[in-house]
């Protein structure tokens, strides 16, 4: 495998400001040392939408997600805030359409039925898993929003820990063979 190139690095960075701050910037440092820079990565919704940007298959990026929105939210749960229902639902949905079980049809049918529930979080990963089951455009953008959600709750060390949880479901390796990866 060809290893990866700067620019093809600064390319999986090149996110909207609004998405937590200038990933454009921090990514610089690291344009010769990718791996480095995926191990070093401070954000979690930067990683995913890399990830995203790299193309990594669409599945695996929602499984990755889910697997790490649950991982936090039982940590959540431990600190006394406990997970709401139509989250646990919505990331084994998610988990579904990233196995392959569940179709885009139950996936809008629950989005449909999240409209009364305010719960933010399983919102947003549903949108992004209804996003990633239809190769919409704009999965980089709505993975990045919601691991942005789910590390505001954690406080000032929250994002590094979604990051840490997402590094350990979406390696290095994998996201290097989908950009190298013959177009």
């Amino acid at each position: 495998m060809p290893p990866v190139k700067a620019e093809q690095w600064l390319e999986l960075f090149a996110l909207q400001p609004t998405i937590s701050g200038d990933a454009s910037s921090w990514a610089r440092a690291f344009a010769a040392r990718p791996r480095a820079g995926w191990e070093a990565c401070p954000r979690g919704e930067w990683l995913v939408a890399a990830a995203v940007r790299a193309r990594v298959d669409p599945r695996e990026v929602v499984s990755a997600l889910a697997t790490t929105i649950s991982a936090i939210s039982n940590e959540l749960d431990r600190m006394g805030r406990p997970e709401p229902p139509a989250l646990r639902r919505t990331i084994e949905l998610a988990e579904a359409w990233a196995d392959g079980v569940a179709e885009l049809e139950e996936l809008r049918g629950a989005e449909r039925a999240l409209d009364g529930e305010a719960n933010e979080l399983a919102r947003r990963l549903l949108r992004t898993t209804i996003e990633a089951a239809t190769d919409g455009a704009s999965l980089a953008e709505r993975a990045a929003q919601a691991m942005h959600a789910l590390g505001d709750p954690l406080g000032p060390r929250g994002h590094e820990a979604t990051a840490a949880v997402l590094r350990s479901l979406l390696a290095w390796e994998r996201v290097e063979a989908a950009i190298t990866a013959p177009k």
